[in-house]
């Protein structure tokens, strides 16, 4: 491919920070979903898909054919500007763009042209939980799961149920190694993709602590959801424990891999929220002089969570935000 002239360059990166804009401001204002966020992914991917010629084309006309396939490796640069104007991590992007591409693998017998034809109720995780079945589970009961979620008539909890009776046939039949295994053997470099994957991780563990440790690492037994927005933020794990006299406490976790300084601008903006804001991290981070003191630290350690620090209760957490937005996301 021929190198665009200065000008049709700079007319480009006009147009996708135009577009960062507009995307942030809907989703900040909460005119667009995950759907409409994984739209102008796929758009942008299309733009950076295409020769000089058809990306201005693209510009000017603000046509998209919706990119499939691997992503062409200048699109990270605008999902981490898209990221940092929307207060979240790009590793969340980057799963808005997989579950958009799964869901035309796992409703085939739909019209899919786009995100926004994905039923209002689906969401990322609940996709992709239904794409890791079809992989592994007999056609018959792939196909009555995808149309289970497709009509809304199946929970997400159910679903990881599910998944946890069947991922072994993924790892030993089709010979795909289980999340850890792939965590711990893809490069340091590869920092979107760890992310993702020591999230899942990370909920897997805390799922599994709350519902049947005696000692959960949060204080008490419970519920986790994860992917839960909070106004222009999405927080990577919310658990819900009760006191010792039936309250709800309202608990906030961020994962992550790095402590960089950008990295913990979410975790000290959802510690105004919440009764108890955590951090998990991996084990190999051992420093936690810059993590905020009120905030509780665990850490993955062999599959499971260990507590390094507790958490401190916010005696003023924000109850309009969990009332008003919070339990409404989670009972959907």
């Amino acid at each position: 491919m021929q190198e665009a002239p200065k000008a049709e360059k700079d007319r480009t990166e006009r147009w996708f920070e135009r577009q960062i804009r507009r995307a942030a401001f809907e989703w900040k204002h909460q005119q667009a979903d995950w759907r409409r966020i994984a739209e102008f992914i796929l758009e942008w991917e299309e733009a950076h898909s295409e020769s000089a010629d058809g990306l201005v084309a693209l510009v000017q006309k603000g046509q998209s054919k919706k990119a499939e396939g691997r992503p062409p490796s200048g699109l990270n640069k605008w999902l981490e500007r898209l990221a940092n104007e929307m207060g979240m991590q790009v590793s969340n992007l980057w799963r808005f763009r997989k579950a958009a591409m799964s869901a035309r693998k796992i409703w085939t017998r739909y019209e899919m042209n786009g995100p926004m034809d994905i039923p209002e109720h689906a969401r990322p995780e609940s996709i992709e939980l239904v794409e890791k079945i079809t992989r592994a589970a007999p056609s018959e009961v792939a196909e009555e799961v995808s149309e289970r979620l497709y009509r809304n008539q199946i929970t997400r909890a159910e679903l990881r149920d599910i998944w946890q009776k069947i991922r072994h046939v993924v790892a030993d039949e089709t010979r795909r190694r289980p999340f850890a295994d792939r965590y711990n053997k893809l490069p340091a470099r590869d920092q979107i993709r760890r992310a993702q994957l020591f999230e899942e991780l990370c909920f897997e563990a805390l799922r599994r602590d709350l519902a049947e440790s005696e000692n959960p690492v949060l204080g008490a037994k419970g519920e986790c959801f994860s992917d839960k927005r909070i106004n222009e933020l999405i927080v990577d794990i919310v658990a819900i424990t009760q006191d010792e006299l039936g309250n709800a406490l309202y608990h906030g976790v961020e994962v992550k891999t790095s402590l960089a300084k950008d990295r913990l601008a979410s975790v000290t903006k959802i510690s105004k929220d919440f009764d108890f804001t955590w951090i998990a991290l991996p084990e190999d981070i051992d420093h936690f002089k810059c993590i905020p003191e009120n905030v509780g630290i665990i850490q993955y350690v062999d599959g499971r969570l260990k507590l390094i620090r507790g958490a401190i209760r916010n005696p003023t957490p924000d109850l309009e935000i969990i009332s008003r937005v919070l339990i409404p996301s989670i009972l959907k």
